[in-house]
């Protein structure tokens, strides 16, 4: 795809305004009986391509020679009871049904593991649960639920818990009952307080999470969305590493997992798309479980000896409008793979540096990468061009193969170095070869199935005054420094990144 084409559907799906304006009702305009108190429909079966189903987490089967009853199936999700708790509604014969803030819909995440489990053949099992003596341990319950019509608030100590409950692999999904906007925007400000550092916004169109069982296109939304003229789906999110690790859908899903029964004058996505982008949101957090699970266990290393001077060569990172740091710990797992492989010096430290900073020229190396897209102002592109023509070296990836990177990224340089160009470098470029041949490399799964015929390392370049400055790969490279290969992502496989990583880096040390 072209960048133009590229700047073209980012625009189309982006263009939207954030719902709540004119399409989601606030809790008092709408606060409704359960949906569980309709009639039950018969599950409906999801539409869609195929795609690929996760690995499920793990769980321990009965010998053969055991005849006892099946196991119980693995505990994938916490439902938050919250909120008031004395909520009735009469029915139609004089009678009174109980509920809560969380359970207008209290059948809506058991239907939903159901149509997983029709998907990808493996059974996970869901409990209610108050935060109140919760463990916050992703290991125990790897996805935590909420929903309801009011503001879901949490207290100064859940917060603390529960951003190191999503640090270290959890996953955090919001649906707003009848559209709320009460209580997305309520999400939306617990966001904001868990990760002041961190934006909380709406998922490109080519987030993984959109093809992690089953590529998604338009949806069916019923009547009261109006604001959603290209049926695109639409979620919202916060990245923890690469990782969306919060997740908020301010259009109601649970009506449909409960009961089907989801009124059109509700704004909300009805019959099997719903169930459909449930089964996509629970496939992702499956399938990154390992890759947060991870992070939440490793520390940057800052030196490698402290008695031994390798060199002043410091890994410097910039930092720019986006989500410019998607895996902060890839450049020691890079740099401690090259300096135990070669004769590279340098320290075992990253830098993040902004390109307005006076001590930019200070480094020779840059490495810029994201997750969206962003913008440099004029002061940035200013210093970034400035580094360039003073001999400074860039390399660039985008995160996951992310779209909106690498519309962004070109943009930018187009404007820093107007009279230069992106080229792709032919494979006998040194750059190949500064360390150990890497002609030949091994894609992920996705890219394979987008690009059945690549084995080859794609690599784009500028030349700055007849020598290579700036080096851009769209396939990521650096999440696989840190050794942990991303679901869903276009991307190299984690050997074969640390080894052309090692190329590059040696290429930039050396010319």
């Amino acid at each position: 795809m072209s960048g133009a084409a590229a700047s073209c559907l980012l625009a189309a799906l982006l263009l939207g305004v954030l719902p709540g304006s004119n399409a989601a009702l606030t809790a008092e305009e709408s606060e409704g009986p359960p949906c569980g108190i309709a009639p039950r429909a018969k599950p409906k079966r999801i539409k869609g391509g195929e795609g690929v189903p996760p690995l499920p987490l793990p769980a321990t089967p009965l010998r053969r020679s055991e005849r006892k009853r099946d196991p119980s199936p693995p505990l994938l999700v916490g439902k938050i009871r919250w909120g008031r708790r004395d909520l009735t509604w009469k029915l139609p014969d004089g009678t009174e049904k109980k509920y809560g803030d969380w359970s207008h819909d209290p059948n809506d995440i058991h239907r939903l593991l159901e149509a997983l489990a029709r998907e990808i053949k493996v059974k996970y099992r869901a409990v209610e649960m108050d935060l109140a003596g919760f463990s916050f341990e992703a290991a125990e319950t790897p996805v935590l639920y909420a929903t309801g019509l009011k503001p879901f608030t949490l207290t100064s100590e859940e917060r603390g818990l529960l951003r190191a409950y999503l640090e270290r692999g959890g996953f955090f999904l919001a649906v707003a009952h009848h559209g709320s906007r009460a209580f997305s925007e309520s999400i939306r400000e617990e966001a904001a307080r868990l990760f002041p550092d961190r934006p909380f916004g709406l998922l490109p169109p080519d987030h993984p999470i959109y093809r992690a069982h089953r590529k998604l296109g338009s949806m069916s939304y019923t009547r009261a969305v109006a604001d959603r003229p290209e049926r695109a789906p639409w979620l919202e999110g916060l990245y923890v590493g690469c990782r969306s690790a919060m997740v908020l859908s301010p259009y109601d899903l649970c009506c449909t997992w409960d009961s089907d029964h989801l009124p059109d004058e509700q704004p909300g996505v009805k019959g099997p798309d719903a169930f459909a982008l449930g089964v996509d949101i629970l496939a992702y957090a499956i399938a990154f479980y390992p890759v947060g699970k991870a992070y939440g266990g490793w520390s940057r290393v800052e030196v490698v000896d402290p008695e031994v001077d390798r060199g002043d060569f410091v890994f410097a990172q910039v930092r720019h409008s986006g989500h410019y740091d998607p895996h902060p710990w890839a450049a020691a797992g890079l740099l401690q793979d090259a300096l135990a492989r070669t004769h590279l010096g340098a320290r075992l430290d990253r830098k993040v540096v902004p390109l307005t900073s006076p001590e930019l020229g200070a480094y020779p190396f840059l490495y810029m990468t994201g997750h969206d897209d962003f913008r440099l102002s004029a002061e940035e592109r200013a210093g970034l061009a400035r580094f360039l023509a003073s001999g400074g070296f860039l390399l660039a990836d985008s995160c996951c193969g992310s779209l909106g990177f690498d519309v962004a990224f070109r943009r930018e340089m187009a404007a820093v170095l107007p009279e230069a160009k992106l080229e792709v470098l032919p494979l006998d470029h040194p750059v190949f070869s500064a360390w150990e041949p890497a002609g030949k490399v091994e894609y992920t799964t996705q890219v394979r199935a987008s690009f059945p015929d690549l084995q080859a390392p794609v690599l784009e370049g500028i030349q700055v005054d007849g020598t290579l400055r700036v080096v851009y790969s769209r396939f990521d490279l650096g999440s696989g420094w840190d050794g942990q290969e991303r679901p869903f992502s276009l991307a190299i496989k984690p050997a074969d990144a640390r080894r052309l990583g090692t190329n590059i880096l040696l290429h930039a040390m050396t010319h």
